[in-house]
């Protein structure tokens, strides 16, 4: 074009459009869903009691905006602890918002098949170590991926979230929720494979050194390594703030091919 003589601008709006196309770029690039982690928590960072108890922290308006927001994504995860102790169904719930594929991390293989979830017809991914036992009595509904672990310091394994995500990208899964619990999350930030944060903040205070917080493993051992969220947006939903950010890639390696 410049050739021929016509103007040419480029790079207008730039970071507008990489923010809108960031699950597609995410997927053509790393050849895996962006993965977005999700979590509510009191003004000093609690998600349950010390007695488990966590319902609600947020407003009735937040929820709904989180269930909308689950419209956004191709896929949201679980843990298998979150499925046994909530029960949740993991859809939308919105009228025109479509239900992501829900996936659900159960190395053990233990899931119960009464669980709600699993019992509306809608597909649910499994994910199971290598090796298990498909759990007994599943719908024809739910589909079981098997993934290979990676050994851990209690002599078990976890699942190897890198090559999960590798198996969700050769499917078209372009963008990925997690949305819980701790335990789930934190294997998530200790394999450096989260990308974006939504966090929800309700003015409450539970207190309590029992009282468990949004993201368990390993952590950081200084807060030179702390990650930190890059360009955020503060949103306002009743009483509670919601923040919307990217994380930085500090310390953070590339897929394993």
């Amino acid at each position: 074009m410049l050739a021929a003589g016509i103007e040419v601008k480029s790079g207008i709006l730039e970071s507008e459009c990489a923010k809108l196309l960031a699950p597609y770029l995410c997927h053509i690039r790393e050849r895996r869903p962006l993965v977005t982690a999700k979590w509510a928590m009191t003004l000093d960072g609690r998600i349950a009691s010390a007695t488990g108890d966590s319902k609600w922290i947020t407003s009735d308006s937040t929820r709904k905006w989180t269930r909308e927001r689950r419209g956004d994504h191709n896929a949201i995860l679980v843990g298998i602890g979150t499925v046994e102790s909530d029960d949740p169904q993991l859809t939308a719930r919105t009228p025109g918002v479509s239900d992501p594929l829900r996936i659900v991390l159960d190395p053990g293989g233990r899931i119960s098949a009464d669980r709600r979830l699993l019992n509306d017809g809608a597909p649910v991914m499994l994910v199971i170590l290598e090796g298990q036992s498909v759990p007994s009595g599943l719908p024809e509904s739910v589909e079981v991926l098997s993934i290979p672990g990676n050994p851990v310091e209690n002599g078990k394994s976890v699942i190897d979230l890198k090559h999960l995500l590798l198996k969700l990208g050769e499917r078209n899964i372009q963008s990925l929720l997690v949305e819980g619990g701790a335990v789930t999350i934190g294997h998530f930030f200790d394999t450096s494979c989260v990308d974006r944060c939504q966090v929800l903040i309700a003015p409450k205070v539970i207190g309590g050194a029992l009282a468990p917080g949004p993201i368990a493993g390993r952590g950081l051992d200084l807060m030179t390594f702390a990650i930190e969220a890059l360009d955020p947006k503060w949103s306002e939903f009743g009483p509670d703030r919601v923040l919307e950010a990217s994380l930085t890639l500090i310390g953070r390696g590339r897929l394993s091919r």
